[in-house]
């Protein structure tokens, strides 16, 4: 530990806000490094009981929570009509938003991996109860209509309860400016390959025509015309039919031109439902 020592406090010092050490079930270790940066002037927490008991009790209050006393609203709306990008402006302007794609790391799709950091279930189940803490005073929740699983993490099912029950709230965009919110958000420039790769675990579920022709323009860098296609035939028909269900609960339509427009347009159904706790 001696000859490791200048690059171990080095890094912690690098870490920024709170700092914390453990051991796998707390122990002399944790209690010997937090002593050591003391002595440094470095200041950190220790967890009690190690890892393993946090990580026991992030699954025992998961557990419990049910979140009975808040109303969700709950964005759907077809792939690129910016669902996430609007979640994330209301985050900023202080809405009690719960970024479910955020946390897990994923963005939902075959492609949702690509270009983020991905999030395993026990740091997804973690970020979750932090988030939800930090809203828990809030009348409401807006979240995205996930599926149960994003990626290969697992939302908990008082979560799937609140999305089920929640108002829903519809959004749509025209087909160009969803191109463009894709583009955006994906960066299929940078990755190209990998898209190339994940489009050929799907691309038997398309009419063979026009596989080969999507495949043909994520080739030749001809990316908008294929995200295009790729809505037209694959992802608009299979989201269409999830739509469906939502039809005897009269969901809330929001038909914008542009994100921005959408932003505004949720702000004001909050409004118009009376509820608290807004900014």
């Amino acid at each position: 530990m001696a000859a490791k020592l200048p690059s171990f406090v080095k890094s912690f010092k690098q870490i920024e806000g709170d700092k914390a050490v453990y051991c796998w079930r707390g122990g002399m270790r944790s209690r010997t490094a937090a002593t050591v940066l003391s002595l440094m002037d470095i200041h950190v927490n220790r967890i009690t009981g190690g890892i393993k008991a946090y990580r026991k009790y992030v699954l025992d209050t998961l557990d419990t929570m049910r979140l009975d006393h808040r109303q969700a609203f709950v964005l759907h709306g077809l792939t690129g009509t910016g669902k996430t990008a609007v979640l994330q402006q209301l985050h900023e302007d202080g809405y009690p938003v719960v970024d479910l794609e955020k946390l897990a790391g994923h963005r939902g799709s075959i492609f949702g991996h690509i270009g983020v950091e991905v999030s395993n279930q026990k740091t997804f189940d973690a970020l979750l109860l932090e988030r939800l803490k930090q809203v828990e005073n809030a009348a409401f929740i807006l979240i995205e209509a996930e599926s149960k699983r994003i990626g290969k993490i697992v939302v908990p099912d008082f979560l799937m309860e609140k999305k089920e029950n929640g108002v829903a709230i519809v959004l749509e965009l025209p087909l160009e400016e969803r191109v463009r919110q894709i583009m955006k958000e994906y960066a299929p420039e940078s990755y190209k390959e990998q898209y190339l790769e994940a489009f050929n675990l799907i691309k038997n579920r398309i009419h063979t025509p026009i596989a080969a022709e999507i495949a043909n323009s994520l080739e030749s860098d001809r990316f908008e015309a294929g995200i295009r296609m790729l809505l037209e035939h694959y992802y608009d028909p299979r989201y269409k039919h999830t739509l469906s269900q939502y039809e005897d609960s009269s969901p809330i339509v929001v038909s914008v031109d542009h994100v921005e427009a959408a932003v505004n347009a949720i702000k004001e159904i909050i409004d118009r439902n009376g509820k608290e706790g807004q900014p």
